[in-house]
């Protein structure tokens, strides 16, 4: 399925975001397309939206890639500072 993490990009993702060596099995990349008062709207690899809440990875802006498991933001890859959430 489009939007899932390979093995090898499993690794690397988890120590990118601090996780150690691994990462949940179901945790998928999305890009974030939209904000909102409650989280965000994000993308999957295969295009399907999906409303993640963004609590413990704020600050987040458009065009961030996330990483998510069961609608909840684990981890921002996207670096650098001045990720608005206005």
């Amino acid at each position: 399925m489009d939007g899932d993490i390979s093995t090898g990009d499993r690794a690397t993702a988890a120590r990118e975001v601090g996780l150690g060596a691994s990462l949940p099995d179901d945790a998928v990349q999305m890009t974030v397309v939209a904000l909102t008062q409650c989280g965000a709207l994000c993308r999957d690899g295969a295009g399907i939206d999906q409303r993640v809440d963004i609590e413990l990875v704020e600050p987040v802006g458009v065009g961030d890639l996330l990483l998510v498991r069961a609608g909840v933001a684990i981890a921002n890859r996207s670096s650098g500072p001045g990720h608005s959430v206005t």
